[in-house]
């Protein structure tokens, strides 16, 4: 227990009020000692997100989830039981193994889905706006006491620690995640694409969401910074050259075009080793301001369509300056109904 709230202690400093923090400490038994905090914020996302953001219900699948397996951790985020009971159950489990619990309450949907006369379609409506709900309050529940009360302790986001009996913290938060340990993590490079990937990914869907230049966003980018140099390493490679290039910009920002710069390097570094066409690469490294040609908007509209998640994010995105075409503007439209959150927020306008 003292490690995990040295660890608790470690992260609060590195990057107070961050959303990945909970977590980490949550599943700290079960992280290498040798990941140091600034890797385990950097793999979940915890750079990826400017400060004071909150992220949404996709954003914790999209971005925490898939971080947490690359360190060795298998995590759902599931709702709350119903009842008292299922719910004291569910927290006993897991405390009494030492694991403690991080809990969520997300947003009210502020505009209810009309009805489309097509029950499948309703429930793939609602589904969507589900993802989209923001987290609204963070916890981490630490303890339980069974024997009367049923008092719980928790700590919140920003480190305090807080108590209240089970009926009144049943009505703060409706979801947690579960924790188990993972049987297999992947390799480490392949880890380590994929969280780039991830983070492009999510600046292209939302560039309002990330990392300033501000003052206020100092911590995060000092994370960043730390982050990609640790990863880079001493290596000479491609990929690990535009890493610490990025980390470079990242360290040195003072506007919102420093940012992007950082993000092109970090963008270059991604797609490295993906292989694309020719088209594809040059067209998702091309500013915006730069017209597509046509092979190059034909190939952005078949990763927009049949790409990976991170890939569609991308294509959809470039093609936002492409909308007096009319195949692109299609394509654009078709996406903005896409069951992935981060797909329909890049093929929105901005």
């Amino acid at each position: 227990m003292r490690a995990k709230y040295r660890a608790m202690s470690e992260l609060f400093q590195l990057l107070p009020s961050s959303y990945a923090t909970l977590p980490l400490v949550a599943a700290h038994a079960w992280i290498a000692p040798s990941r140091s905090p600034v890797f385990r914020l950097g793999m979940t996302g915890g750079v990826a997100i400017k400060a004071g953001d909150a992220p949404t219900l996709a954003d914790l699948n999209a971005l925490l989830i898939p971080g947490l397996a690359a360190l060795g951790v298998r995590a759902e985020l599931l709702p709350l039981p119903e009842g008292e009971a299922g719910w004291t159950r569910v927290l006993a489990e897991r405390l009494r193994r030492g694991v403690s619990v991080p809990v969520y309450a997300f947003a009210a949907e502020e505009t209810p889905v009309q009805e489309s006369g097509s029950e499948e379609e309703d429930e793939e409506a609602e589904a969507r706006k589900d993802d989209e709900r923001a987290v609204m309050r963070q916890g981490i529940v630490t303890a339980l006491d069974v024997s009367g009360t049923g008092r719980i302790a928790w700590h919140d986001i920003a480190g305090q620690e807080h108590g209240a009996i089970l009926a009144a913290f049943r009505q703060e938060f409706s979801h947690y995640l579960r924790l188990r340990h993972a049987q297999s993590k992947g390799g480490r490079r392949a880890n380590l694409l994929a969280a780039l990937r991830r983070w492009i990914a999510f600046a292209a869907a939302y560039p309002d969401r990330i990392v300033t230049a501000g003052a206020e966003d100092a911590p995060v980018r000092a994370a960043a910074t730390a982050f990609l140099r640790e990863i880079a390493g001493k290596s000479r490679t491609p990929v690990a050259n535009r890493m610490r290039r990025a980390a470079a910009r990242f360290e040195d920002a003072q506007t919102d075009a420093d940012i992007g710069a950082a993000l092109l390097s970090l963008r270059e570094a991604a797609l490295w080793e993906m292989r694309l066409p020719a088209p594809a690469l040059d067209a998702l490294l091309l500013p915006p301001s730069v017209p597509l040609t046509d092979v190059e908007r034909r190939e952005m509209i078949y990763l927009a369509r049949a790409g990976t998640r991170d890939l569609r994010v991308l294509a959809a995105r470039r093609l936002a300056s492409e909308r007096h075409h009319a195949d692109a503007r299609r394509t654009l439209e078709q996406l903005a109904y896409a069951p992935d959150a981060w797909v329909r927020a890049a093929a929105t306008p901005h």
